[in-house]
């Protein structure tokens, strides 16, 4: 008996995440997706309608032509309690389950020197949307943090060692976070990561097809990316697989010494192609360009004005930038012969930069590889990592079926 309960468990698990994925789905294509029969999901699905869990809306084409009623999920009012760690500051929201970020914050470390600080204050961030969540009637399914990388795991330890911000090397804010919210199920992930999985998710809507590789850059800072292969996300064997900004760059010298051949240097890719490097060297070459309008305050969205408009220092900056950005990105395609490319974050989206960029991957890239790839900027509207926080959360709930557990105790509580 209690296999057949773990099985109608499972299946019941399966169904709801096809949906989520997939909606509008007919059943089907259900059964084709799930690999069940069309009289399980008939059951399934009708309890699901019979419970509030589903709805049915609008009509679908099934694999054969032929038209069909679409299901979606009728869960508006379960949600995830998404947090993101900025290097100064940090961004909280619920996410429910059909995409939307709710009560979006944002608050300055009042202390980040002190890892007991950011702690509390990461802590103080969540009871506030818990607080949120039960005003609002909403079933929390858990916890779901984005952070800065490189991000470590092993075990279910986290290990953080991010450039500039050691503070939160200190301590396993997962182990942290878990201890002070225990029943919660707890998450924690790249953000670069996170983003990659709300880029595909919102890609796959779009187009209707899941590309075979899919590789999401965000640059800013500095430059991380996500790759999902078949739609699964490739972490590695410590976790940090897409830690791209990292990779050497012009890392080879000549050196003409007496006693050696050869100086090895420590230039990474970010500090040649990432937004804030390009701002920096900007600055450092403002008086080789008298007659530009900018100065040493310039922000980023300033200087792709600028570069639109033709500023001769802001073309030069953003034109070097985009020659690196290409150079790396062009020994990615070699290495993982993605199909889709997406950049985001603080990349300038303009027609001329997205040109630019284009002509270096020419130089770089032989035509073969060229050949169906497609180099896309990143439309989405919203933070992607808060997004994404939220999206890998519900569906580690469905994969592992407690989101029926969460589902029994929400009705209970009602």
């Amino acid at each position: 008996m209690k296999l057949a309960a773990d099985l109608q468990c499972a299946n019941k698990a399966l169904i709801l995440r096809n949906i989520y994925e997939n909606a509008p789905i007919s059943r089907i294509n259900l059964s084709k997706t799930t690999g069940l029969n069309k009289a399980t999901v008939s059951t399934i699905v009708h309890d699901f309608l019979e419970a509030g869990l589903v709805r049915e809306n609008g009509v679908v084409l099934t694999e054969s032509g032929r038209k069909s009623i679409g299901l979606e999920l009728n869960m508006e009012n379960f949600a995830s309690v998404v947090v993101r760690l900025k290097r100064n500051h940090i961004r909280s929201a619920v996410y429910d389950l059909k995409d939307n970020l709710k009560n979006a914050r944002s608050s300055l470390y009042t202390d980040s020197s002190r890892f007991s600080c950011i702690l509390d204050q990461i802590e103080q961030e969540i009871n506030l949307q818990l607080a949120y969540c039960q005003a609002a009637h909403t079933a929390v399914l858990g916890i779901s943090i984005a952070t800065l990388g490189p991000l470590f795991s092993h075990n279910g330890n986290y290990t953080l060692r991010v450039d500039g911000f050691r503070t939160l090397s200190e301590g396993d804010i997962f182990q942290e976070i878990s201890s002070r919210f225990p029943g919660y199920c707890i998450l924690m992930n790249h953000d670069a990561n996170a983003s990659a999985v709300a880029e595909l998710r919102s890609f796959v809507k779009e187009e209707g097809y899941q590309p075979s590789v899919f590789l999401n850059v965000v640059c800013g800072v500095g430059i991380g990316s996500g790759i999902l292969v078949d739609g699964k996300l490739l972490r590695g064997f410590h976790g940090t697989a897409g830690e791209i900004g990292h990779l050497g760059i012009n890392c080879l010298v000549t050196h003409k010494g007496i006693n050696s051949d050869i100086q090895f240097s420590h230039s990474v890719y970010e500090e040649f192609a990432s937004p804030a490097a390009m701002q920096r060297s900007l600055i450092e070459h403002l008086y080789d360009y008298p007659d530009s309008s900018l100065t040493s305050s310039v922000s980023l969205e300033d200087i792709y004005d600028a570069y639109d408009q033709g500023d001769a220092l802001a073309v030069w900056a953003v034109n070097r930038m985009a020659r690196f950005l290409a150079y790396g990105l062009a020994g990615l395609v070699f290495t993982l012969d993605p199909e889709i490319i997406m950049l985001g974050d603080e990349i300038p989206r303009s027609e001329k930069f997205r040109n630019s960029l284009n002509r270096f991957i020419d130089d770089y890239l032989p035509d073969g590889l060229k050949a169906g790839l497609q180099i896309r900027f990143s439309n989405y509207g919203g933070d992607t990592s808060l997004s994404g926080a939220g999206i890998m959360l519900a569906t580690e709930m469905m994969q592992t079926g407690k989101i029926l557990e969460c589902i029994d105790k929400h009705r209970k509580g009602q």
